[in-house]
């Protein structure tokens, strides 16, 4: 009936009328319904006829409402009027406010209508648009990639931070990013662990408690998406995030097989991470210079309870300072060691007793005093580095007198500043080692510099050796 009226209407009255009869569509039934019968009936050609109608009904005629009692006030006073006269005017003009009113209610439930299937419009619009974009997409190549190919597509995709902290999640980059490409490629990155099993945890200072929640069960569904794959996970603590940290981590302990920790200043208890990880194998500390002394003892609890599992450790900016130091049943499957600041030349001694199946080890030293060592000799050291903050010359020779490193294959002094390496005192540890070295280099902040009577002196050593002098800018950061 609607189709056939929209056809015939021509007049501003007859437009009146459509949209009284649009507007007892929205008033007799629910929106949905009158949705559901709107849509139904505005085909294309309704929509024209409608334009037409609004075409015709542009203006609104505005009625005469004057009349001799209009004029005030009234300076004619020939002309007299009856209540019964203005009474009436009145009646008029309220059945007329009335209408209008009625005309502006019923427009304003169709415009209200309107609005509501232009929103459907849209919706439908972007629907079709995405469904065209989908078909096109399966012309496509990539599209055709078996989800194996495209896996390991989206692995080399993985962002690569130079610091293992900065790998925060992020929608701006993989795997989060692949999540919102397509629904295929949402599925695929779903559903490969091993594009969850690398994430740097750590928690802002944000102002209300829910925010923080919401933040832990990001991490939570990141880390869920790993499937009990090995996890290598890189922590920042501070203040008491500790405890919050390891709630998080609680089921997820039997995954973590590396673990890089950053302790600030102000962290409370960190000795709650490095607690019950049993299947770890990788573990860097790092602590602020400020707070290094602070941690000690906790920290050094911890590390001589370390499981058996661990194979490289790594503490950085942190004082070794004591022979005490045990790494409880790790120490004996350790191959890497790397550590910073070792005070005393006996603690280089005590590490390697401690590690008996070292294959590298680094370290920091600054020596203030050259000791008297007992002679000491290591089988299964392959990497030596020594990187020192002291006079080499003066505060290594009795390390390089005590030592012995028959199965040597590289060996680097870096020194931080302008000093003389202990040339007599490491060409006597090399002939004692009888070691089969590949490589000896010799570093600093400035390139180095070596005579050739020097060079000589160790080519008749070790014949085979490659000498490189070698400026190490970056080195230093390690100081």
């Amino acid at each position: 009936m609607v189709i056939l009226m929209l056809y015939h209407l021509s007049s501003q009255r007859s437009a009146s009328i459509f949209f009284g009869r649009l507007t007892l569509v929205f008033a007799s039934t629910n929106m949905p319904q009158a949705m559901e019968g709107i849509t139904q009936i505005f085909g294309l050609d309704t929509i024209n006829a409608l334009q037409t109608i609004l075409a015709r009904s542009e203006q609104v005629t505005i009625p005469d409402l004057e009349t001799s009692c209009s004029r005030f006030p009234n300076t004619d006073q020939s002309v007299t009027h009856n209540d019964q006269s203005i009474y009436a005017i009145i009646a008029e003009r309220q059945r007329q406010l009335d209408a209008v009113l009625h005309e502006i209610s019923g427009l304003q439930s169709v415009m209200d209508g309107i609005k509501n299937i232009h929103r459907q419009l849209l919706k439908k619009k972007d629907r079709i648009r995405h469904s065209m974009i989908l078909h096109k997409g399966l012309t496509s190549r990539l599209w055709r990639l078996p989800t194996e190919v495209l896996s390991q597509i989206f692995h080399h995709c993985l962002p690569d931070h130079c610091f293992p902290e900065s790998n925060r999640p992020s929608a701006l980059e993989a795997p989060v990013l692949l999540t919102g490409v397509c629904r295929r490629w949402r599925e695929v990155a779903v559903n490969t662990p091993s594009l969850w099993c690398r994430v740097s945890v750590g928690f802002d200072n944000l102002r209300y408690y829910y925010l923080e929640e919401l933040q832990a069960s990001r991490y939570d569904v990141w880390l869920k998406r790993s499937r009990g794959h090995p996890l290598s996970l890189s922590l920042v603590c501070e203040a008491d995030d500790a405890a919050r940290l390891q709630s998080l981590l609680q089921p997820y302990i039997n995954q973590i097989s590396s673990l890089s920790i950053i302790f600030h200043e102000d962290v409370v208890e960190p000795e709650l991470l490095l607690d019950d990880l049993p299947v770890l194998q990788e573990l860097t500390i790092r602590t602020l210079k400020e707070n290094r002394n602070r941690h000690s003892p906790s920290i050094g609890k911890s590390l001589s309870r370390l499981p058996a599992t661990l194979r490289s450790l790594k503490v950085v900016e942190w004082y070794f300072n004591t022979t005490q130091t045990s790494f409880g049943p790790a120490g004996s499957h350790l191959t890497n060691l790397d550590v910073a600041t070792l005070l005393h030349q006996s603690t280089v001694i005590h590490l390697l007793q401690l590690c008996p199946n070292l294959s590298s080890f680094k370290f920091c030293g600054q020596f203030d005093t050259n000791e008297t060592l007992d002679s000491f000799t290591h089988t299964k050291i392959q990497t030596f580095r020594v990187l020192a903050r002291c006079d080499a010359s003066s505060y290594l020779s009795g390390l390089f007198n005590a030592l012995s490193l028959p199965n040597l294959r590289v060996l680097e002094n870096y020194c931080s500043g302008s000093v003389r390496y202990p040339d007599e005192e490491l060409k006597g540890f090399l002939a004692r080692s009888k070691c089969p070295l590949e490589r000896l280099i010799f570093s600093s902040r400035g390139k180095p510099t070596m005579t050739d009577e020097v060079r000589a002196k160790y080519i008749d050593i070790l014949p085979s050796v490659e000498i490189s002098l070698v400026e190490d800018l970056f080195a230093f950061l390690y100081l």
